[in-house]
């Protein structure tokens, strides 16, 4: 059965895995990109919000690892 994926966009990834659990899909692959947000912050997942997804499937998550450090 198909089961909707949660908006899960600028929780942390702790807190996202949670209600992803929840709504029974999981954590695929975690790509991590530098952004302005503090490190740890889901900025996307694929699919996307709302999109359906076989219960137990995998989710590609983009987590932020904060800023790029200054030279």
């Amino acid at each position: 059965s198909l089961v909707a994926m949660p908006d899960i966009v600028g929780m942390s990834l702790s807190q996202a895995t949670k209600i992803m659990s929840a709504a029974g899909v999981r954590v695929g692959s975690i790509d991590t990109v530098a952004g302005g947000q503090e490190p740890g912050i889901v900025l996307a997942s694929r699919p996307s919000a709302g999109v359906g997804r076989p219960r137990g499937g995998a989710v590609a998550l983009v987590v932020s690892r904060g800023p790029e450090p200054s030279r």
